[in-house]
């Protein structure tokens, strides 16, 4: 067909004119670029919303970066967790700790943040997904036991502890060790399919596409050689990973990163490409010079020490 030799013509990442797209493969209210726990989530809302989802995953299936994760979540404000072993904490508190830590920090998008915390600590429970209220006291990266709390920050930390009221606001997902991601997943996926969300994976999203007016109508992926076109009647979700797999966009925006010394931690589709689709549509990005770079070594908390001078 013309749309196939047109395809393989196309630079990466090239906007499409929906006038020029002669077949549509599929549509959907809502169209969602990845499924980890931020497309999960979306699609779950655009459902609570009545509309009728599609997810376009890369992967063979559910799996990808937040599968590998601890499964930590940072909350406060009064959680459930919180209450239960009787830390006092409020949306204020949460707000000037996180403006106080953040180098650049955009008061507004915090403060919406701090006060809706508790708010997604309580959606959350209500999709399945398992917190108990244990609070691990002790100090280490992520707790070995099944506790929901943790000190996840600097909330203690000088200077920070005079700029803000401290308080644990880690929540793990309840499973005993690293793999709470991975149950999250898990419960996150059974409820979209309880939702009726529809997927597609080993789907690689290359384009999007636009009307003449410029708005997003839908986009173009690949499923293995084949290309495919799906219509968005409301709208496009970007929720793919970053690109902490993509060496060139490493040495542009994040060069500490580039390092071979730096031991890059993602899966292999976290390329960037949903970056890519955002730039194509004049999407603008900020902090993609930023990195959380941590060092799972450390002393015994017996062993460090402190004091005013």
């Amino acid at each position: 067909m013309v749309y196939l030799r047109w395809v393989s013509e196309m630079s990466d990442f090239m906007v499409l004119a929906a006038a020029d797209v002669s077949c549509w493969h599929d549509e959907a209210d809502v169209v969602i670029v990845g499924f980890g726990a931020a497309g999960a989530c979306a699609a779950l809302g655009a459902r609570e919303g009545d509309a009728e989802v599609l997810v376009l995953e890369r992967g063979s299936g559910v799996s990808g970066t937040s599968t590998n994760a601890a499964g930590h979540f940072y909350m406060g404000g009064g959680t459930r967790p919180q209450f239960a072993n009787d830390i006092a904490d409020s949306s204020e508190a949460m707000f000037d700790y996180l403006m106080a830590n953040t180098p650049q920090p955009d008061p507004k998008k915090i403060r919406l943040y701090c006060e809706h915390s508790v708010a997604h600590f309580d959606w959350l429970t209500e999709q399945g997904v398992p917190f108990n209220d244990g609070f691990y006291k002790k100090k280490h990266v992520e707790q070995p036991t099944d506790e929901c709390l943790i000190w996840s920050g600097n909330e203690k930390a000088w200077p920070i502890h005079l700029q803000a009221t401290a308080a644990p606001r880690g929540h793990k997902v309840a499973h005993v060790g690293s793999e709470g991601g991975s149950l999250a997943m898990k419960t996150l996926t059974a409820r979209n399919e309880a939702q009726a969300v529809r997927f597609q994976f080993d789907a690689a999203v290359g384009h999007l596409v636009a009307d003449d007016g410029g708005r997003i109508v839908g986009v173009m992926y690949r499923h293995f050689k084949e290309a495919r076109f799906v219509r968005a009647r409301k709208g496009v979700v970007l929720a793919a990973g970053g690109f902490t797999m993509n060496p060139e966009m490493l040495a542009q925006y994040c060069p500490r990163l580039a390092s071979e010394k730096v031991h890059k931690q993602g899966n292999p589709f976290d390329d960037g490409s949903g970056i890519q689709l955002g730039l194509s549509v004049g999407g603008a990005v900020e902090h993609m010079d930023s990195a959380l770079i941590t060092s799972p070594f450390y002393p015994p908390e017996e062993l460090l020490k402190g004091g005013a001078g």
